[in-house]
């Protein structure tokens, strides 16, 4: 478990004996974010120095710096691409190559500064000091707003369902932010499924385990959330508007079969008046 200081120290702590391993020793600002690679003693560490370290985790050494104009708030790993995507307090996101250090290409995000960054899919996922959040497509270039919340978006989270055969069933973006909340939204559509609310202050972090869902907020608090509650909550809230809207269908074609029905009824008894008095005119 690696932990970042405000002072720009990194340590880690060995879950199994509980002890503290050698400080990682460079930064000389805040640590705002820590990204390691996956089976690997690889650690990527964003500081409001205006750098990014890459750390050889096992060794206690810093293998490459990534320098900056302005401070960096998050870094994410992309594997498949050989790319650091960077978010800066210049509101611009920069995709860097792992194996040359130079940027392949960078964009303005956001129209505010950019505190989370999460790359999932074909889409990055940008959100700030700024109460929308949006989704940039990497192969067209679309853009996508996700609008609801009041107040600052301090952290992302993807989540999704699976059928056996491991298709998609359901594929969510999460948000926490300032305005207290949690909110589930679905990634395709934008459309806003659902508002968690228990925190009493701004929401900071997000993350799943063991089918939960764990947020920490500037309240102290961490609220556990039951995903398969969650889950149920959003299908029955999408059965009851799938149920209203065929009600209201049904109502709507009833009342136009009514007013069909009507105008037949006029016109036949039009009809025979005009004829009555033709005939009486004869």
């Amino acid at each position: 478990m690696f932990i970042g200081y405000g002072d720009g120290l990194i340590c880690y702590r060995d879950l199994r004996d509980e002890s503290f391993e050698h400080p990682l020793i460079g930064h000389t600002n805040r640590i705002n974010h820590l990204e390691g690679l996956p089976d690997s003693d690889k650690l990527f560490s964003s500081s409001n120095d205006c750098t990014v370290r890459q750390w050889a985790a096992d060794q206690g050494a810093c293998e490459r710096i990534f320098k900056f104009n302005d401070p960096i708030f998050v870094s994410r790993i992309c594997l498949e691409k050989g790319l650091l995507y960077t978010a800066s307090w210049d509101k611009q996101v920069r995709a860097i190559q792992l194996d040359s250090g130079q940027v392949d290409s960078s964009f303005v995000a956001s129209r505010e500064a950019i505190k989370s960054l999460l790359i999932s899919g074909k889409y990055i996922f940008v959100s700030g000091c700024d109460p929308v959040i949006r989704a940039y497509d990497t192969e067209t270039g679309a853009v996508k707003l996700y609008e609801g919340h009041t107040s600052w978006v301090l952290c992302l989270e993807t989540y999704a369902t699976y059928t056996e055969d491991g298709r998609v069933v359901s594929s969510w973006l999460l948000s926490g932010s300032d305005d207290n909340t949690i909110r589930i939204w679905d990634i395709e559509s934008t459309k806003c499924l659902e508002e968690l609310q228990g925190h009493k202050n701004g929401v900071t972090c997000l993350a799943f385990a063991n089918g939960e869902l764990y947020s920490g907020s500037y309240d102290n608090f961490i609220i556990i959330w039951d995903v398969p509650e969650i889950e149920h909550r959003i299908y029955e809230k999408q059965m009851m508007k799938d149920e209203d809207l065929r009600s209201r269908k049904y109502e709507t074609y009833m009342r136009f079969i009514e007013a069909k029905r009507g105008k037949r009824k006029k016109g036949k008894k039009g009809k025979g008046k005009g004829k009555g008095k033709k005939k009486g005119k004869k």
